[in-house]
């Protein structure tokens, strides 16, 4: 089981400002992912959920998200983008294992390397060996909107259940 948390920012005056996302994964024997559940909420307030998503190749393949803010339930194919390896999922989140050639050096910052990453960039800073080492800073611009501050990987456990209180769930959309 794989669990990766992030803080990121979202647009001042938005509900809420600062978010948490957690994403849970499990993989076979050859790290392909055959199971994973995210989940994003309330940095200030954990029990208050944004958003959910659960993929799971034994049911399909279906790909269902729950947005508990505009109460909306989505079913269907995964996003295209989706990574299908232990490897994928861990390199979208946390940059190459290696700081590639043209790793820009940041100075003033000890073992701290930056990339471009498509509309956006990435800062690494290594604390020690590999991957789970690592704070990831990413954004646009000059200003850095995500921070993943943990990555564990334990013994396989279950995925997540999904939420409760979706049949409650009330739109926070002015309608």
């Amino acid at each position: 089981m794989l669990t990766v948390h992030e803080n990121y920012s979202v647009k001042p005056g938005s509900l809420p400002d600062k978010v948490t996302s957690k994403i849970f994964v499990t993989v076979d024997r050859n790290s392909s992912i055959i199971a994973f559940y995210s989940m994003e909420y309330s940095s200030v307030r954990p029990e208050r959920i944004i958003y959910e998503a659960r993929w799971s190749r034994a049911d399909n393949g279906t790909y269902i998200s729950r947005d508990w803010i505009g109460c909306d339930l989505d079913k269907g194919r995964p996003p295209a983008d989706m990574p299908k390896s232990r490897t994928a999922l861990l390199t979208e989140m946390l940059g190459p294992q290696e700081p590639p050639a043209h790793a820009k050096i940041v100075s003033k910052k000890p073992f701290t390397w930056e990339i471009d990453r498509g509309m956006g960039r990435i800062q690494v800073t290594e604390h020690g060996p590999g991957w789970f080492s690592r704070t990831i800073r990413s954004g646009t611009g000059k200003r850095f909107t995500s921070t993943v501050s943990g990555v564990t990987e334990s013994p396989a456990h279950s995925i997540p259940e999904w939420r409760r209180g979706w049949a409650g769930c009330k739109s926070d959309r002015a309608g």
